[in-house]
Order: structure tokens, then sequence, then C-alpha cells
């Protein structure tokens, strides 16, 4: 997968204040009071500690569970995955949103009047990853939430993307404060970052607050850390509520910035959802060595590329019968017509088979294989695929219980070498509504 080119940090960023020294004359001196003996009390005052504060063990829980990042699709580059992310809760959106940096969505060849009223066009969906098991969540990109003058850094104030979400219900969120950080106060960075050649495996970082002022925040990690990649990624108090979003660093990461909480909240409150709307993205799940991609198409995306075909799910009918073969007591046939199509993959003679498919509809998901026993007219049992790239237009029959409302069909990619030896190239599951 190709990288985006991801902003390490801000190089020549100086942050000037100027100090207003007024001059005052000497107090008059004012007549001293005898002093009085007042009767002090030995014990000691306990300070109760704050108990909504959270442990490090709790900040370290809240990395784990609500920082993201996202495998981009974009219009010019393809796709990549760059950044970090995290998930608020929307009233005016109706649901969950998640929030990064802009500037990780600008285009390479950009220059310099990429706005936020041009992101809709220039992102086309993603998948959401969580950032420390880095295992898929299910989750993708809906639409853009149209933030018309945000900007890429050094513009810190502005640097900020949304986006509403597929299949958010079991992401995690973050509460988001609307109140400054004072001089001093404790924070925390949840991100990926690296130290030398060495990951921070729970992406928690503590720091503390220099100056927070219009939409800035200033501030020192405990530790110098590498901030490659860390853009978007949530700044929290120790409440475990989001003051600010990560931007940039000075070139030795000697300071670190951020869009305060209460900038960037407003900025998001007033967009609005892009009318474009992304395609539902499928769940990749990273195999492991030895093991091949899985995918999980949606039923309102029933079309997939494998290595050898472009295929796409057309239609779904169930029936009592086919022809003169009645399905058995208790069950029907669903029809599924599909269309195949070899255009811009491989070509050559390749052969689909009843016995590549089969569907699943119970929880312990008990298969069912292509009926082969009926040669009724439009149902095949096989077919092959010619060398001029035609379209293949196919139905396949099951049989399923009549009560089930859907059915995942599975698909295997593979071929048989010259030497007769079998690859596995991936696995795929439609879920499919049969009624």
């Amino acid at each position: 997968m190709e990288h985006k080119k991801v902003l390490k940090s801000l190089p020549g960023l100086a942050l000037f204040f100027s100090l207003l020294l007024s001059a005052c004359s000497s107090p008059k001196q004012l007549p001293v009071d005898e002093p009085k003996t007042v009767d002090v009390t030995t014990t000691p005052i306990e300070i109760a500690e704050d108990e909504n504060k959270l442990s490090f063990s709790e900040i370290e829980k809240l990395a784990a569970e609500n920082v993201y990042n996202v495998h981009w699709y974009t219009s010019t580059e393809g796709d990549f995955a760059a950044g970090t992310s995290f998930i608020m809760d929307s009233d005016k959106f109706g649901g969950k949103v998640l929030v990064t940096a802009f500037h990780y969505l600008v285009p390479d060849e950009n220059d310099g009047t990429f706005k936020g009223a041009d992101l809709p066009g220039f992102v086309q969906g993603g998948t959401i990853i969580q950032a420390k098991s880095k295992e898929t969540t299910g989750a993708s990109l809906k639409n853009c939430i149209v933030i018309e003058d945000a900007a890429a850094v050094p513009l810190i104030n502005k640097d900020v993307a949304a986006f509403t979400l597929y299949n958010a219900e079991n992401l995690k969120t973050l509460p988001v404060s609307t109140h400054p950080l004072k001089m001093g106060d404790k924070l925390y960075l949840l991100a990926s970052l690296w130290k030398g050649d060495n990951l921070n495996e729970n992406c928690v970082y503590e720091g503390t607050s220099v100056l927070d002022l219009n939409g800035e925040l200033k501030f020192k990690l405990k530790d110098n850390y590498d901030t490659t990649g860390g853009s978007g990624g949530p700044i929290i108090n120790e409440y475990g509520e989001v003051v600010a979003i990560h931007m940039a660093s000075t070139q030795d990461n000697s300071y670190m910035f951020g869009h305060s909480s209460d900038s960037f909240l407003a900025q998001i409150n007033a967009g609005t959802v892009s009318h474009v709307t992304y395609e539902e993205k499928a769940e990749v799940v990273e195999a492991a060595e030895g093991e091949v991609p899985t995918y999980y198409h949606k039923a309102d995306d029933l079309s997939a590329e494998t290595y050898f075909f472009n295929m796409k799910i057309t239609g779904v009918e169930t029936v009592d019968s086919i022809g003169e073969i009645k399905a058995d007591e208790g069950q029907k046939f669903a029809i599924v017509s599909m269309c195949i199509d070899t255009v811009g993959l491989n070509t050559g003679d390749f052969y689909l088979f009843s016995e590549d498919f089969c569907v699943y509809w119970e929880d312990d998901y008990s298969p069912a294989y292509g009926y082969e026993e009926t040669h009724a007219e439009d149902i095949a049992r096989d077919s092959t695929m010619i060398r001029d790239n035609s379209i293949t237009f196919l139905k396949y029959a099951f049989q399923i219980p009549e009560d089930f409302e859907s059915m995942i069909l599975y698909f295997m990619d593979y071929y048989y070498d010259t030497n007769d030896v079998f690859h596995e190239l991936a696995e795929h599951y439609f879920e499919i509504p049969t009624k």
C-alpha cells in the first residue's frame, strides 16, 4: 500500500508573544497594626483527591478503545493509510462523527488553494481500523462534513476534517471539553508515535499545557517522540475529555501544537453534510502469515473485484420449485443472479463451477452448496469465461430454510498452477437479503 506523505513537524513555526509591562509608582506606606495572637490547630489539613480524574491504566484503556486509523480512498492517490482519528457523538449530525486533521487529506499537488469545500470530491471513502490492535471495525466513511474554510497547517486553528459513518454502533467515543487548559495542566496525547526505532505500544504520551489561546494549544510532552502519523490524534485532559487535536511539532519535537476543542467543535457544528455519499466499504480482515484476506460485502454493496473477475450480484428470488423439481419440505430455492466480467482483469479461459459457491444462513454457518441435480433452464451448473472479456450472466440455485430473511453467499478466489498446485487468493462473503 502506498502511504501518503505525512507532516512530521512544522519547521520554523514560532509563536511570538508580547509582554506588556506597566510602570507603577510605589504605594504609600500604611500604618501597621500590632500582630494578633490566634490559635492554630496542629492537625494537618488533608486535600481530597479528585475522584473523577482517571488513573494512568484508565487512560491506557481509553487509548486502546478510542483511537482509530483510517484506510483512505481518494480520487487521485488511490488509497493510503495515514494519520490518527477519534470519534465523538454529535447531536447535530445524529450520531457518531469521525474527527481528524485536514492536512492529511490535502492532495500532494495542492497549490495552496485546497479548502474544506474541496474535500468531498477528493476523499472517496475509507474503512476504520483500531489504532492499537490494528483490527478492522466494520465501520466506514459515509459523508464528509463540509467545513468551508478548513485549511492545512500552519493554520492550526482551521485544520480539521470530520465524517459521518456507516456501521458505527459499536465504536467507542470520547467526550469533548469546551474549557481551555491552564498553563501547567496535565494532558495526554493518544496516538501511535515513535521514539527512535521503537513504537510506544500503549499509545499514551503524557505532557503539560503551555498556552491554550485563539484555537491553538501549545504543549510539551514529558518525553521526546517523533510525531509522524500522530496528527489528528485526540489530546485529553485528566478526566478523559478531548481538549484538542494534535497537529504539528517543532523541528526538534520540543514543543507540540494542537487545534483546541472549542475551536474545532464550533467549526464542525457550523459544517454541512456533503451531497456526496460514499460507498460502504467492505471490512478487510488483515491476513496472518500463511492465511488469505477475507472480505465482507454488505447488502447494499454486492460487488467485488477478485483476481480473475469483476463480480456483481444483481438479484435474488426465492421459489418453491424450479421447473418440475420441488424444494425439500420446509425449504425454498434461493436463486442468485450474478454478472461476471473480466474487463480490466486477467484474460484467458477461466471456469466457474457451482461448487465454487455456497451459502450460509445460520449463526453456526450451516452450508448449502449449489443445487447440482437440476438442469432447469437458466440455472447454471458451470460456465466458461471466454478470451474476449465478454460479460457472462449466471444463476445459481441453493436450498435454504424458508423462514430466513437473509443468507451469506461464499466465494473462494483461487487457481491451480501448471503443476496442478492449488493457490487460494481470497475469500468473499456477500450478505444477501432474501425477502
